[in-house]
């Protein structure tokens, strides 16, 4: 894909395939691929009409989840990422909604809203019955939610200080939230142990904080791992 600009891209948990979308073959409309990092080689996983965007991989990296253009604005699908069998709907609002993350359980997702009136919110899709529910709703920018490993917690961005911050939100009913970073932050990825968290801090920084687990998690100062610069 060296021609074609790719975006929206997800990394299997293995770390071993890359998903992204891309404009292919310059049909105007966004299509998934995988990109495999052992064999060097990329496949094409969507061939269906309209955009086809927002890869989010299973926990077991089976399947991915995607949104898609071709019967409204954000329809959710799932399609196992080898290639085998057809896609399959898993549901939509009037508005759209837009996969972020999936849950370790598998049972639900992170979703966002495509036609929000309002300031982007994190919704709660959940798979069985297509219950949705607010996780962050808040009158500020709320956006790149992670779930963290045994879906504990929820780390987002969040504009509420006035700039980009990671925050930390307790799931499951629980109470709780904490401000993570203190010099700005975007992008929030856990570990597979879910001891440390990563941001980057713009406009170069990439952070980490290390999590002590338990009934009310402690997070240590955010501390610099290397700089690189970051594109928007």
């Amino acid at each position: 894909r060296e021609k074609e600009p790719f975006a929206r891209f997800a990394l299997s948990h293995d770390g071993e395939r890359l998903a992204f979308s891309v404009n292919t073959g310059g049909q105007g409309a966004a299509d998934l691929w995988v990109y495999d990092l052992q064999r060097d080689a990329a496949s094409r996983l969507t061939f269906e009409e309209g955009n086809e965007d927002h890869p989010v991989w299973s926990p077991d990296d089976r399947f991915l989840y995607y949104a898609s253009d071709r019967r409204n604005d954000g329809t959710l699908f799932r399609r196992a990422s080898d290639g085998s069998g057809a896609a399959e709907q898993i549901g939509t609002t009037p508005q759209g909604i837009l996969p972020l993350a999936a849950a370790e359980d598998d049972r639900w997702l992170a979703v966002g809203s495509v036609g929000a009136s309002t300031n982007s919110d994190i919704l709660r899709f959940d798979l069985a019955n297509q219950a949705i529910t607010p996780l962050v709703a808040t009158p500020f920018e709320d956006a790149e939610p992670a779930i963290s490993p045994g879906d504990r917690w929820l780390a987002y961005a969040s504009e509420q200080s006035g700039r980009w911050e990671i925050y930390v939100q307790a799931l499951g009913g629980a109470p709780g939230r904490w401000q993570i970073s203190n010099e700005g932050g975007q992008r929030p990825r856990w570990s597979a142990d879910g001891r440390e968290l990563y941001f980057f801090t713009r406009p170069d920084r990439l952070m980490a904080v290390d999590v002590e687990p338990g009934a009310v998690p402690r997070f240590s100062p955010p501390r610099e791992l290397f700089r690189e610069p970051i594109e928007s």
